[in-house]
Parts: structure tokens; C-alpha cells; sequence
């Protein structure tokens, strides 16, 4: 417990690797009471064995999930040996292990070689559409949220992934994230919207899910729009109040793949594309067309 509030506390971290040995489950307690955001690894260092030290590799994954899965304090799953050479057939399996025993998290594994096959999550295209509609409740409910840790939204990935070498590339998080922190300023505005509806696990949600922002400094109207409907979405922003209106820039995201992702040999496979501004009318309205499943941006000046 004291380790975890000397962290916290002392040196004023935010996340703490366990650097791949099982922790103490009362230094688990103090990261939960603490707020002290853990990745957890299993056991081991470089060396990897033959096909019964691989088994037991596999049962340490188990055992680790299962001991601490209802910690909130373990954002991240490491499933890969430290520092280990890459091992595919052992590697699937820990990663598949880690996601049926537990679906809520994401996996990782840390590297010291350059051009590692990269079998722990990255992020998808559908990520991106999902992760611009969580910035979106955010800046809605900005009267209550003050502040939001980036990690709980993706678990701790980050939105930018750098490779031995200086090689780096944008996750398909990283452009609606990026909008949101450069973009979302000033005040939410209330946004009314008579879009259809769907069902879904926590129950019922608009296909047309929506933030407008507000920022009199700037002088700058954004309207951050995710359609999730499956075909092209027809919609009306009545923007009253601001005088005359022109399109800045709208940004578009759009993929026919949903599990389309960036890799170093792809690096731009899923990234915004810029479309032709949309006219405003003299009564503050502007008409414009969303492709399906799509995450979208538009700034305007007056």
C-alpha cells in the first residue's frame, strides 16, 4: 500500500507498470482507492520455452485475469513475455485468452526489437466512430465532467503508436480525439434532433449522435456528428443566433471496412478526408450529406 501512495503521492504519477511479476493484491487495493491506473503483466523475461512452458505461460494469463479483473484499477492486460522475441502461435493464444476471459480490456505487451509483429490490440475504424460518439458525451455533459482520463475512454492505448527507429503513426482514435481537444472550447450548446433510433445493449440511442460547440473567442461554431446508421444520413443544422455563418472546414471519416486500421506499412489507411465546405443560408441553416457509419466534423466562422 505504501509503494502505491509513494507513486501517487510522492512522485505524482498517473500509471503504473508492474513490470511483468504478480503484484501484491493490497498494492492493487491502494491503486483502486488511489485512482492509480495499473498495467499488469505476466510473468517472465526474454526467454520463451518449449510447448509445456508455453502451457503454463497460458495459465498465468488465466490466473492473472481472474485474480484481478475486478480490480477498476487495471486498465491494461499484458499478455507478451518482456522483451521476449516475436512467438505468433503463443502470442495469438494469450492475446485470444486474455479477450474471452475478459471482453471489457484491452491487451499489450512491452518490446525491445525493432519491426515486432504487433498481435496486441490496435484501433479500428469502428473505434473511431465509437470513440468520436464518447467525446461527444463528454462535451454534452461538460457541466458535470470537469475532467476525463483519456485511458478509461481506450484503455490506456494511446492514439499514437511509434515503432523502434522513430517511426510513428496515427491511430484511428487520434482524429476525433485531436478535433474534440482543439475544437471543443467556449460552451456546449443544446442540440435537439429528431434522428431515428436503435437498439443496443444498454438500450435505446440515436443513429445521428451529436455535440455543437461554442467558442466566442474564436468566434467558431463545430458540430462534431457521428452516423452510425448504415446508410447516408440527410441532415439539417439550424445554427440561429450567430449572424452570418461560413464553413471553415468539414472533415469527414468514412471507411466500407469497419476493422480497416493504421499500420506502419499503411499508416493513412483510416484518416479524415476534407470536403467541399457547406453553404450557409441567411436564416443559419445548412444542409449536408453523411456517409453511413461515418464520423464527421464542421467549423464555422461568423
Amino acid at each position: 500500500r505504501r509503494d502505491a501512495q509513494i507513486l501517487k503521492n510522492k512522485l505524482c504519477v498517473n500509471a503504473v507498470r508492474t513490470s511483468h511479476y504478480p503484484q501484491s493484491q493490497y498494492f492493487l487495493d491502494e491503486c483502486d482507492r488511489l485512482g492509480l491506473l495499473v498495467f499488469t503483466e505476466i510473468p517472465g523475461w526474454q526467454h520463451i520455452g518449449d510447448e509445456k512452458w508455453q502451457e503454463i505461460a497460458l495459465q498465468n494469463v488465466k490466473e492473472m485475469i481472474l485474480q484481478n479483473r475486478n480490480h477498476p484499477s487495471v486498465v491494461l492486460w499484458g499478455v507478451r513475455i518482456n522483451e521476449s522475441l516475436d512467438c505468433d502461435t503463443l502470442y495469438q493464444k494469450t492475446n485470444a485468452l486474455a479477450h474471452h476471459l475478459d471482453g471489457t480490456r484491452q491487451t499489450g505487451g512491452v518490446r525491445y526489437l525493432a519491426h515486432s509483429h504487433l498481435l496486441e490490440d490496435v484501433y479500428t475504424f469502428r473505434d473511431a466512430i465509437v470513440f468520436g460518439g464518447l467525446m461527444n458525451a463528454l462535451l454534452n455533459n461538460c457541466d458535470v465532467v470537469k475532467a476525463a482520463c483519456l485511458a478509461q475512454l481506450v484503455n490506456v492505448i494511446a492514439p499514437i503508436m511509434t515503432e523502434n527507429g522513430g517511426k510513428a503513426i496515427r491511430q484511428s482514435t487520434f482524429y476525433p480525439f485531436a478535433a474534440a481537444s482543439r475544437y471543443g472550447r467556449g460552451e456546449t450548446l443544446r442540440t435537439v434532433t429528431d434522428s431515428p433510433v436503435f437498439e443496443n445493449m444498454h438500450g435505446k440511442a440515436r443513429l445521428l449522435n451529436t455535440a455543437v460547440t461554442h467558442d466566442a473567442a474564436s468566434r467558431r461554431v463545430c458540430a462534431f456528428l457521428c452516423n452510425y446508421g448504415q446508410s447516408a444520413a440527410e441532415v439539417e443544422l439550424e445554427l440561429r443566433s450567430f449572424g452570418q455563418l461560413a464553413c471553415e472546414q468539414f472533415l469527414s471519416m468514412e471507411n466500407a471496412d469497419l476493422d480497416a486500421v493504421n499500420t506502419f506499412a499503411s499508416p493513412e489507411a483510416v484518416r479524415p478526408a476534407q470536403r467541399e465546405a457547406v453553404p450557409v443560408g441567411a436564416d443559419g441553416t445548412a444542409l449536408l450529406r453523411l456517409a453511413p457509419m461515418s464520423w464527421n466534423f464542421i467549423s464555422f466562422r461568423y
